[in-house]
């Protein structure tokens, strides 16, 4: 595992808080990809096609970053999951 699973003293994470990274870490990679897309097409259905599955990974990213929060995660944007909040 990667050292940011961990903070001083803190145990891995457990199976819900690994499962919201893992979610957080998919849909960050479907950001990626969509914004890439985005950027290459120019057809006006296909642009808006992108902007619709952009706003819908932007809620489900929302979504993720309360359940990390819920579960005591600290979300890093740049980074991903820094661990558990105090």
């Amino acid at each position: 595992m990667n050292n940011f699973f961990f903070k001083k003293g803190q145990a891995a994470l457990n199976a819900n808080q690994l499962a919201i990274y893992n979610e957080l870490r998919e849909t960050a990679v479907e950001i990626r990809s969509a914004k890439s897309l985005f950027e290459s097409v120019s057809n006006e259905d296909l642009v808006e096609a992108c902007v619709f599955r952009l706003e819908g990974l932007y809620a489900k990213h929302r979504y993720l970053l309360k359940q990390a929060k819920e579960l005591g995660l600290q979300v890093d944007p740049f980074s991903g999951i820094t661990g558990e909040t105090a």
